[in-house]
This record gives C-alpha cells, structure tokens and sequence, in this order.
C-alpha cells in the first residue's frame, strides 16, 4: 500500500459550469490569478475556482493547468472526472498529451498515473 502522511497538492477536482481547483500551493497563486482564477472558501477549506464561457475556453485553461503539472481526479461518482473531460477535449483535438491522474483506494492512500 502507498500510505502518504501528506494530502496531494494542486489537484482538478471538479469540472461542471466553472472548474474547481483544491489543496493549491501558495506558488501557484499568481499564475491561476493571470487565468482569471479567485480563490472561495468554503467551511473554512479554500478553493480556486476558474470560470468559463465555452469549450474552446475549457480546453485552453485545461492545457495550461496541464502545462504546469496539476492532478486531474480520475473519478466522479456524480458524473465525468476531469481526467475524463480532459481525455474527451483530447478526442476533439482540442488539447494534447496526456495529464496525471490521481486516484484514491482509502483515506491517505492515493495514486498517481498518467493518462
């Protein structure tokens, strides 16, 4: 087993009307800025969230967050992950490459793979 003491950082954890971004490190913070990102706190646990209009916009600010090497969650009991989405925009030739995914077995005990 991969027991890890500390949470993963800098995670994708949800794509529905706008994308939220969970345990961000504060190196980050003035690049998600720059992608028109704020920062909400919700019962005292901070997120980032990004807006956007379109697909095409979707894809571009996926492809950055890619770029800089964030996690995209792999699973969604409510509906497609982000892994997914972003595997989805792949098969429209709206992004490339591949993304690391994290998955969870248990409480502190994730995984990392490449998708």
């Amino acid at each position: 087993m991969n027991h890890h003491i500390e949470d993963p950082q800098n995670l994708v954890t949800l794509i529905l009307r706008n994308i939220r971004l969970e345990n961000v490190s504060g190196d980050y913070h003035k690049m998600l800025k720059k992608l028109g990102a704020y920062e909400n706190k919700m019962a005292s646990k901070s997120c980032w969230i990004i807006d956007f209009t379109d697909e095409r916009e979707l894809a571009e600010i996926l492809r950055q967050l890619q770029e800089l090497g964030f996690l995209f969650v792999g699973i969604e009991p409510a509906g497609w992950s982000p892994a997914d989405i972003f595997e989805n925009l792949r098969g429209k030739h709206l992004v490339s490459g591949h993304v690391k995914e994290i998955r969870w077995r248990g409480p502190g005990d994730w995984f990392i793979t490449e998708r």
